[in-house]
């Protein structure tokens, strides 16, 4: 296959099928004025030639694109369990920040509770842990 992805016609040149339309084109418009072009013989068998030389390309390479759909199927798969995965350990990632989050104002609760202790105020010291008077 060329790189545009068209079968390539070993012998069919660019060149040759110009010439052989101008040649048919020439044929034509001696014979039958510009009536429409005609080909000889020889020009059709090439021509038939050159299709069923494409037509064996195409199933010649048809098990490789099957592969190719296939691998590309399997990478796809791939792609959407690794982004299920990231969006499950994003999810933990922010569950554990929240719980971190908690534990921190939980800490300095209780820090100040501690200082407010240490100084001999216990009211104030439950008041900063969020408890009611007894």
């Amino acid at each position: 296959m060329s790189e545009a992805g068209k079968v390539s016609l070993p012998g069919m040149t660019p060149e040759r099928q110009e010439g052989i339309k101008r040649d048919a084109q020439e044929e034509s418009e001696t014979i039958y004025g510009n009536c429409s072009a005609n080909i000889t013989n020889i020009e059709l068998l090439e021509l038939l030639a050159a299709l069923e030389e494409a037509q064996q390309q195409l199933v010649n390479i048809q098990p490789t694109l099957e592969a190719e759909r296939a691998r590309g199927d399997k990478w796809e798969k791939a792609f959407d369990n690794a982004d299920r995965q990231y969006l499950k350990q994003e999810k933990a990632a922010a569950d554990i920040r929240r719980q971190l989050a908690e534990a921190q104002q939980t800490i300095a609760r209780q820090s100040a509770a501690l200082g407010w202790y240490e100084l001999g105020k216990p009211d104030l010291a439950r008041a900063a842990m969020g408890e009611t008077q007894p």
